[in-house]
């Protein structure tokens, strides 16, 4: 059995990649294209420097940027998590479905998570900050999101 010591794990990535350029203008979010472009082309050159027992959690996304991973990292070290969304809305059980995914990847290539990992959401945020990566969060939703 091979161990997980570390996880890139990507929430939504590439939000902004799809829109068209009228809904970009219309909505002033061309800033926010800008640093994702950025910041994916960071994630990416990130994957070369990954220690080897790294895993890459992508949820949702373009399939693309997970192409991109699995070519970098091979398919036993990169999981695209999606699940079909309930529909009451329990977020509880759609949390549940996408644990199964990346269970059923972990069981699948004989990886293991090591006991003692766990990361907060503000040690993620300290993360991003002491990386200097836009943090599309901070801006759009600082107190929905719960980073302030």
């Amino acid at each position: 059995m091979l161990q997980v010591n570390h996880i890139i794990f990507l929430i939504h990535p590439g939000c902004y990649e799809n829109l068209d350029a009228d809904t970009i203008r219309d909505a002033n979010h061309a800033i926010y294209v800008e640093w994702e472009r950025v910041a994916k082309q960071r994630w990416i050159e990130s994957l070369a420097a990954r220690p080897s027992d790294t895993l890459f959690v992508q949820l949702y996304g373009p399939q693309g940027l997970f192409d991109t991973a699995v070519e970098h990292l091979g398919p036993a070290w990169a999981v695209y998590l999606k699940a079909p969304f309930p529909e009451d809305e329990d977020m509880r059980e759609y949390h549940r479905r996408l644990l199964a995914v990346l269970h059923a990847h972990l069981k699948g290539y004989d990886l293991e998570l090591r006991p003692s990992f766990g990361v907060s959401r503000s040690r993620v945020a300290s993360l991003v900050t002491a990386a200097r990566l836009p943090s599309i969060w901070d801006l759009r939703c600082p107190r929905k999101c719960g980073l302030r």
